[in-house]
């Protein structure tokens, strides 16, 4: 968000202009019709005593210690009040948006528009960049901005540049030799074996991640993790295939997997 709202006939900035990356080229005026996904995000109605309440909870010795809400507790403790999420989806729809349900701590607003309606909703002049990538993508080259009377209940808006993406990190590569030898290193009776397609490609295997994380005492106590459900926070598509070769690779037997949409993404 802006370090200070600036007032201009009656509108005010929820946000500012980001600067494209080295390399990006201006390609001019985004085409009206492109669709783009835009969240905003609303303050809680008391940010003092929400960084407060997260001060006390993390710190040993407070009288609320590791005291954390239950599940659906955030919204009515620090959310937006009613009234202000109702001032804000008003004014967005008065100004041309569907606004789409908001998410259960009452701080996000999503909506799908074109960059017209971003255009005439928002005040921002939304430009197409090509990537030193070759990548095309569309941001705004101006800050958008909303009534005066709503814009301090907004903390910004999220999804205006399509600048930055997520993206795996991936792995150091190490030579094959590395990695054979300490796959076989750090080994235990027990342990899934890596393939040796995962020994001749180099990198880390699963015992090389195993023994980096110190999960060896509990491989020596027999303790493989059987029988436990985990979540992977996954930011877009994934292949199947691949989870299905790991399993291959290292001999576990087909682990039936869920997926959850989290706020309609």
């Amino acid at each position: 968000p802006p370090s200070g709202i600036a007032v201009a006939h009656g509108m005010a900035a929820v946000g500012t202009r980001v600067l494209p990356p080295a390399g990006a080229k201006d390609l001019g005026p985004a085409a009206d019709t492109r669709r783009i996904r835009v969240v905003v995000a609303l303050k809680p109605r008391d940010p003092a005593a929400l960084s407060a309440f997260v001060a006390a909870v993390s710190t040993p010795g407070s009288a609320l210690y590791r005291h954390y809400l239950a599940k659906g507790q955030f919204a009515s403790v620090f959310g937006p009040t009613p009234a202000a999420i109702a001032a804000v989806r008003s004014a967005l729809t008065a100004r041309g948006l569907h606004v789409g349900s908001v998410s259960s701590d009452g701080l996000l607003l999503s909506m799908t528009a074109t960059t017209g309606q971003i255009r005439s909703a928002f005040g921002a002049t939304m430009h197409a960049f090509r990537l030193a990538s070759g990548r095309v993508v569309e941001a705004n080259v101006s800050a958008p901005v909303l009534p005066a009377r709503i814009a301090p209940l907004v903390e910004g808006v999220v999804g205006l540049d399509g600048f930055f993406t997520y993206q795996p990190a991936s792995l150091q590569s190490a030579s094959p030799a590395r990695g054979i030898a300490s796959a076989a290193r750090h080994l235990i009776k027990g342990q899934p074996v890596p393939c040796s397609s995962a020994l001749k490609v180099g990198g880390a295997t699963g015992p090389n991640i195993a023994a980096a994380y110190d999960m060896d005492p509990f491989y020596n106590a027999a303790d493989f993790g059987a029988g436990e459900r985990i979540d992977l926070f996954e930011l877009g598509p994934y292949d199947p295939k691949v989870v299905f070769a790991y399993e291959h690779c290292y001999g576990i037997r087909y682990v039936p997997i869920t997926n959850i949409n989290v706020d309609g993404g």
